[in-house]
């Protein structure tokens, strides 16, 4: 059968057209039976595939509207904004690093929950909705707090949005892979998260803007954020949801049993096996190291340049818009090195990077600077992520990966109780300076040796 013969077999199943009627019409002009069958096979494929495609395009148009309202609601509600507004309420040093410390340990557990629970949920639409119709009320809190100057309100304003966003955020990923399983994930999307970016920038921008000119500018860039995330909450409600799997369900004693029991069952193996060991101790020193230093380096910027470059608020938005870029270019940089280098060489180089950040901040508080710092900062996160996370996959087998996330949540519990408030004393009685001398010995003393270790134990073998 030839391919013009085949190509309107597809275009006639596509159409509608019976596949009987199609077969009998064939095989009456004479065409064999084989031939038939095969062409049919062809056409009903390309169909399926086609329709798959066209409903992931318009899953991805309808989810237009909460990702591009979602990133506008970030750049106006950016974290480096409100540690500001924060301390402009009141709060101290050790106030900010405790209340972001405590923000990013909950945040954890929450996600953590959510990934083993979220299947209950019959309906995950509502839940995103929820979350961010509370994450919008949060800024509502933080506006009151600030115009009052009342900083515990403030903070606690900032744990429930912390919180909400999680919600929010991981509920929003499980629609997602459930809308649009496996790998064929709508193109629109993709090309949605570089438009998504230029909005996140261009808020960025435009809140600083705001915030530098009017006295009571936090109150618009409040309702802005707030405003952003209730139409994106909103646009998640005309989604349709596929149901939910009928899956067995236990007691919520039952369940968090079967969780630490995964946990335990399993955690031996991952003590005992040295790279998987070093993982979770270098992840949670990583995560220390990030949240300490993101909890300043906005108000360290604020009341460094304020006299000078943009003038405050922009000089905080210009230097994190280079973090945008620093994503994208870290991201280019692990893919095209990962495999030629190894994952390990690729982790340690990027933590070398991620510790010129608070360096740079520490010895050269120029605009110019700490811009260029906080790209190599950024460059240097994004390749020991998507490194970290192909080394998860490659080391760890499937049926034991999600014990291995759940072992690195209890894990890291202890050392975030004690190395977040001891990193805010340090801010609040030495300064935040020396706050980011202590990050970046911390990453080149700690974090790369453990990994140069395993470099060095695995030299001999292939790359990994």
């Amino acid at each position: 059968m030839d391919s013009v013969t085949i190509a309107d077999v597809k275009k006639r199943i596509a159409g509608g057209e019976s596949p009987d009627a199609i077969r009998n019409e064939l095989v009456s002009k004479g065409f064999l039976d084989e031939d038939v069958s095969t062409a049919l096979n062809i056409g009903i494929s390309a169909a399926k595939k086609s329709k798959t495609e066209r409903q992931h395009t318009m899953l991805g148009r309808k989810f237009t509207v909460k990702e591009l309202f979602d990133r506008a609601g970030f750049g106006f509600g950016s974290l480096q904004y409100l540690n500001i507004l924060f301390f402009l309420a009141g709060a101290n040093y050790f106030l900010i690093g405790i209340i972001n410390g405590l923000k990013t340990f909950l945040g954890v557990f929450v996600s953590s929950f959510l990934d083993q629970y979220h299947r209950r949920f019959r309906k995950l639409k509502e839940i995103v909705f929820l979350g961010g119709i509370i994450y919008a009320a949060s800024f509502l809190i933080m506006g009151i707090a600030k115009y009052y100057n009342i900083a515990w309100l403030f903070g606690a304003g900032m744990i429930v949005g912390g919180l909400a966003i999680v919600v929010y955020g991981n509920c929003y990923q499980k629609l997602l892979e459930k809308q649009m399983p496996g790998e064929g994930k709508s193109p629109y999307l993709n090309k949605l998260n570089k438009a998504g970016s230029l909005v996140a920038a261009l808020s960025l921008v435009a809140a600083a803007l705001i915030l530098n000119k009017a006295e009571l500018g936090y109150a618009t860039v409040f309702w802005i954020a707030a405003a952003a995330f209730i139409i994106g909450s909103f646009s998640m409600l005309v989604v349709h949801e596929k149901p939910v799997e009928e899956l067995r369900k236990l007691s919520f004693q039952a369940e968090l049993r079967e969780y630490f029991s995964d946990i335990h069952h399993h955690i031996h193996d991952f003590i005992h096996d040295k790279v998987i060991l070093i993982l979770l101790i270098t992840g949670t020193v990583m995560s220390l190291v990030q949240t300490l230093g993101y909890s300043y380096y906005g108000l360290f910027i604020y009341q460094n340049l304020s006299q000078t470059g943009f003038g405050r608020y922009l000089n905080v938005a210009i230097i994190f818009i280079f973090a945008i870029i620093g994503s994208f270019v870290g991201s280019f940089i692990t893919k095209k090195n990962a495999r030629e280098y190894g994952k390990f060489p690729m982790l340690t180089f990027g933590t070398l990077l991620v510790a010129i950040m608070p360096l740079t901040f520490f010895y050269n508080t120029t605009l110019i600077a700490m811009s260029m710092a906080t790209i190599l900062g950024v460059v240097g996160s994004t390749i020991v992520g998507i490194s970290r996370g192909i080394l998860t996959v490659e080391l760890i087998p499937e049926r034991k990966r999600a014990a291995f996330f759940k072992a690195s949540t209890v894990l890291m519990t202890l050392p975030y109780v004690l190395a977040i408030p001891i990193g805010a004393l340090i801010a609040q009685h030495a300064g935040i300076r020396i706050l980011f001398l202590v990050l970046a010995i911390t990453m080149i003393v700690i974090v790369v040796p453990l990994y140069f270790a395993i470099v060095l134990m695995h030299h001999k073998k292939r790359k990994i």
